[in-house]
């Protein structure tokens, strides 16, 4: 389970036939995201997957806030959950189950699923293919204290434990 130290109280896990995949920390510290918690999991080929939160309301930072939570896949797409503080009480876990795809006709829903992974020696690694296969395999998870309207519609709005960019505007 990914818990990150400037959050405690929220968990995260990658979610399987209802049971959450091993985990294996990383020792290294990502450059580009100093303040990432990252994690490994051993994918499962062509297995339907879940992003499953937790949040222990005594002891996580923004109980009585409204968090935005950002689910973004190697390929692009993405999904985003806003949970109100009365949405997170109790045992329960919350899911994002889906991600969200644009197209040329609008955005489709799709189920999150690993892809097979097939790795060959015989050719020698194409130079403009290094950034897209740097990114294959990851799932980001973005938490954002979030500020909702009267709508329901939200606004995120970075906090001081988070690693994401904040406008200038948002941060006044």
């Amino acid at each position: 389970m990914a818990i990150h130290p400037s959050l405690p109280g929220m968990v995260a896990n990658v979610v399987v036939d209802q049971n959450d995949l091993p985990e294996y920390d990383n020792e290294e510290v990502d450059e580009l995201h100093p303040t990432a918690c990252v994690r490994y999991i051993e994918a499962v080929s062509g297995a339907r997957f879940h992003i499953a939160f937790s949040f222990d309301g005594d002891v996580f930072p923004y109980a009585e806030s409204s968090v935005a939570v950002k689910v973004n896949l190697d390929c692009g797409t993405g999904s985003q959950k806003v949970w109100e503080p009365q949405d997170r009480e109790g045992p329960a876990r919350k899911f994002v189950n889906s991600a969200v795809h644009r197209t040329e006709n609008g955005r489709v829903k799709q189920d999150m699923v690993f892809s097979e992974l097939m790795i060959s020696d015989k050719h020698a690694p194409d130079p403009r293919l290094i950034g897209k296969l740097a990114a294959l395999g990851t799932i980001r998870v973005e938490i954002y204290k979030a500020i909702l309207n009267q709508e329901g519609n939200s606004r995120r709005k970075g906090t001081a434990d988070h690693s994401g960019r904040m406008s200038e505007a948002e941060s006044k």
